[in-house]
Formats: structure tokens, C-alpha cells, sequence
């Protein structure tokens, strides 16, 4: 408890900071523009650069609140307090309201701190010329076609701001519900931030539809709907929130009796969702299903490479890499004197949860190429596996498609297995995950030698198939020198 409430005051600190920068930058480039321009400004002008910066809301506000709304939930959810409020529904109200006081105060720094940034300035009942500018630091531009007056706008974006938080509050309660854990609540408020800032670099309507980062900008969500529907989705998500919450136990039952297919179904929504956008976004540039497929599994390069691209590797084959992890675990934790009878050495019992893994790998790896077949033919696409975006053979494509990924995602279960066999908690795939995310990075694999997303179509503008294999054999064949050591130290144990 005194180690979170720590945590709660250097963060607030460094939001209190952030912010005061903020403030003073974006008033900066608000009145070097009206300079520049030749246009006079008012407050609302220089309040809404601020309270609406995108930059702000993703990495400094967001995280906060979510810090927040992490240690009201801890705090709140006690034996003596769930008796004391008599059911799931009454519990997510009462952590709801003791989290709205919280934010409260944080909401009011913010709104007085953007409106004391400007207080050098007129504030009046219209907009200034400078507003009508189509700008970079001009966000009153996008509200000007929706609200007739600033007033509108002051007026709506503090409830813009509550609405959203208790929004996003329950759903973190109503999630926490299903899985009771801290740790899932850690990874919960991950996802959030991730999601939301993937939404927002990606720029597609339905992320950023879906994304509480948007509602917490009456720009944002001008650029999308209008305001006054979103209070109205707001209200809806609250009332729903509400009735989830109410029909918490049955929900519960239902995901316990069948808590192992969820991963599996996570993982089948989030890549679907990918590969659909991903052609959508590239519809004019393919010709043939060879084009989808250098589009939807391009991944990543050390020259360069779009945040959507890192995310694509993260889903699609770190997502395999994790459901490996889990049934990697579960082979572990079955490990028993029938195991030892049967297979009698670590070795071939190792050799036959590879092969499954390698059968599970194959048939994944299928039903992606599958999946994504299906769609570039509701598209149109010509059935050819030749692509015109890269300088490769259709079996050169093919090679890279099964066999690179297949040695590439039996590398991950190799390292994860290493792992969860000195670590069976399989808290250190946290960290394995983190380092190879790290390696996928513009300029971190410039040579290809890291063994972490080679099998993107990205990585043959660089290097030859030949390379990639030798690199992944190679850190393959460590890994299985090092797998046998284990066992050998596990047998003289």
C-alpha cells in the first residue's frame, strides 16, 4: 500500500511537470503562428492547443488515469467491503466514485492550468481569425464547423473528461471481475494504452471509434462524430457497464467453464481484425493474393517500418509465441511418473512437445494464410501468387511464408521453454517478449542478426533467404545446446 501510494505521488509529480511544459510549448506555437500568419488569438485558442494535444492524453494522461483507476480497484476490492456493498454492481459503483474523486482533482489542475496559460489573452464570445487557420498547432480549426461559440466547447470538455473516466473505470472494474488477478490487472491497463496509441497512429475510424483516448478530446472526436453523440455513447457504455455488472456471476461461470479457449479466441479476433484493416487500407495497391501477402505479413526492418507494421508481428506471431507459452506450461505442469515411464529420457519428451508445437505452428500458420486468402477474394484480388511489391519468386514468397515463419516461431518456443524450465512462474516471458520487442526497432537489427522478426517480407529488401536461415539455425541449434545442458543438470539433481 505505501510503496503504490508512492508510486501515485511521483506520478503525479511528473504529470504536474509534463503538463506545465506542455502548456508553455503549445502557447509557443500558437502565438509564433499567429505571428507568422499575420492573426490575432484569444484564450481559447491557446486553452484548446492544450487540452486537446493528443501527445499529452496518450502517454501522460492516459497512463495516469489508469494508475489511478489500477489502485482504486486494489484499495477497494476487500472481503470486508464486497460484504459490506452486497454485490458485484453495488462494488463497481462504490469503487467508481471514490476513483471520480480522484480524477477529479487531476481534471481541475488541467482545465485551470490551460486556462491560466492563457490569461494574457481576451477571452471572448467568438472565434478568433487565427482559429479559422488550417494549422498544425491550430486545434481550434476542427471545431470550428461543429461548435458556433468556444463557450461550447469549454462547457463540454470537462464532461467529456468524466464521462470517459468512469467509462473506462468500470470497464477496467468489469474486467478485473472475470479474472480477480493483480497482474491481470497490470496487463489490463497495458492493453489499454497500447490499443489507444495504436488507434491513433494507425488512423482508422474504427480504432479510434472504439479508443477512450479520442473521447478525451472534443477535437478528436469532432474529426469523427459529433460531440453531442458521443456524450449520448458515453451515457449508453455507462448504463451497460452497469447491467454487465449486474449479471457478473453467470458471466463469470460461463468464461470459467471454459477459461481455456479464451486466449485462443483473443488471439483469432485481434488478427482477423489486423489483416482485414490492413487490406482495407491497402485495397488500391493490390492486384493479386501475392500482394496481400507481403502487405498483411510485411513486418518490420531495421531501415525503417510504420508503428503498424511492429504491431502486425506483435499480434500475429508474438500472439502464437504466447499461446505456445501457455501450452508449453501446461505440458510442464503434467510432467509426472507416467512421463517418466513412457519417454524415460528429458530429450524425447522434449522431442514430442516440439513436435506438437511444430503441428500447432503449421495449422495457425495455415489458417492465417487462409484467412487472408478468403478476404483478398471477397476483394477481387486475382488468385496469383506473383507480387509486384517485391523483387521475389512466388516460391521465394512461399519459402519466407511457411518455412522462415516456422523456423522463426519454434526459436520463440524454444527461448520460452528454456525459460519456463528455470522459471516455471513464466513471469520471465515478460521480459523475453520485452527484449525481442526491442530488437524489432528501426537500426537495432541492421546486420539480421537478432533473432527476432526475420521472417517479415520486410527483411528481404536486406537480406537473402539464405541468410535468414543460417541466422535462425544457428540461434535453433544454441538453443537446443542449451536445452540439453538444462536437462543434464536437471538429471543430476
Amino acid at each position: 500500500m505505501k510503496r503504490t501510494r508512492n508510486i501515485s505521488i511521483v506520478l503525479n509529480s511528473l504529470f504536474i511537470l509534463v503538463i506545465s511544459y506542455v502548456a508553455w510549448y503549445r502557447r509557443q506555437v500558437v502565438l509564433s503562428e499567429a505571428q507568422e500568419f499575420g492573426k490575432d488569438v484569444n484564450a481559447w485558442d491557446i486553452t484548446f492547443a492544450i487540452q486537446n494535444n493528443m501527445y499529452l492524453i496518450l502517454f501522460f494522461l492516459m497512463p495516469l488515469l489508469l494508475f489511478l483507476s489500477f489502485r482504486t480497484i486494489e484499495q477497494q476490492y476487500e472481503p470486508t467491503i464486497l460484504i459490506r456493498v452486497g454485490s458485484f454492481r453495488n462494488w463497481v459503483y462504490y469503487s467508481t466514485k471514490r476513483y471520480v474523486r480522484a480524477v477529479l482533482t487531476l481534471f481541475g489542475f488541467v482545465l485551470l492550468l490551460s486556462l491560466l496559460s492563457a490569461v494574457d489573452q481576451p477571452f471572448t464570445l467568438q472565434w478568433s481569425p487565427y482559429s479559422q487557420l488550417a494549422t498544425s498547432g491550430n486545434n481550434s480549426h476542427h471545431l470550428i464547423a461543429t461548435f458556433h461559440s468556444p463557450l461550447s466547447v469549454i462547457l463540454l470538455q470537462p464532461i467529456l473528461w468524466l464521462l470517459v473516466s468512469i467509462v473506462l473505470h468500470g470497464l477496467m472494474c468489469l474486467m478485473f471481475l472475470l479474472h480477480e488477478k493483480r497482474n491481470g490487472l497490470l496487463l489490463q491497463a497495458a492493453g489499454v494504452v497500447i490499443w489507444c496509441i495504436f488507434s491513433f497512429k494507425s488512423s482508422f475510424g474504427v480504432g479510434e471509434f472504439f479508443s477512450p483516448a479520442t473521447y478525451f478530446s472534443v477535437g478528436a472526436v469532432s474529426n469523427i462524430m459529433h460531440p453531442w453523440i458521443a456524450l449520448v455513447i458515453l451515457s449508453l457504455a455507462i448504463v451497460l457497464i452497469y447491467l454487465l455488472a449486474q449479471w457478473m456471476r453467470p458471466l463469470r461461470q460461463l468464461l470459467t467453464s471454459r477459461n481455456e479457449f479464451v486466449p485462443y479466441l483473443t488471439y483469432a479476433m485481434l488478427a482477423s481484425l489486423y489483416i482485414f484493416l490492413s487490406s482495407s487500407r491497402a485495397s488500391t495497391e493490390l492486384q493479386t493474393i501475392g500482394d496481400l501477402f507481403v502487405v498483411v505479413f510485411y513486418g518490420v526492418s531495421a531501415e525503417g517500418s510504420s508503428f503498424l507494421q511492429l504491431v502486425s508481428h506483435l499480434i500475429l506471431f508474438f500472439g502464437l509465441a504466447y499461446l505456445s507459452q501457455l501450452r508449453l506450461q501446461d505440458q510442464m505442469t503434467a510432467i509426472g511418473p507416467y512421463t517418466w515411464m513412457r519417454y524415460q529420457r528429458l530429450e524425447k519428451w522434449a522431442l514430442h512437445v516440439f513436435v506438437k508445437e511444430g503441428r500447432f505452428y503449421l495449422l495457425a500458420l495455415s489458417l492465417l494464410i487462409l484467412g487472408t486468402m478468403v478476404i483478398g477474394m471477397l476483394q477481387g484480388v486475382s488468385l496469383s501468387l506473383s507480387t509486384s511489391l517485391l523483387s521475389i519468386s512466388p516460391m521465394q514468397l512461399l519459402l519466407q511464408l511457411f518455412g522462415i515463419s516456422m523456423l522463426q516461431l519454434m526459436l520463440y518456443s524454444l527461448f520460452s521453454f528454456i525459460l519456463l524450465w528455470q522459471f516455471p512462474d513464466g513471469y520471465a516471458m515478460l521480459g523475453l517478449f520485452g527484449v525481442l520487442s526491442v530488437f524489432l526497432l528501426p537500426n537495432f537489427n541492421r546486420y539480421g542478426i537478432f533473432p527476432s522478426g526475420l521472417n517479415g517480407f520486410a527483411q528481404l529488401q536486406s537480406f537473402s533467404l539464405m541468410h535468414l536461415m543460417i541466422v535462425l539455425l544457428i540461434y535453433v541449434g544454441l538453443s537446443l545446446v542449451w536445452l540439453y545442458v538444462l536437462f543434464q543438470k536437471s538429471i543430476r539433481i
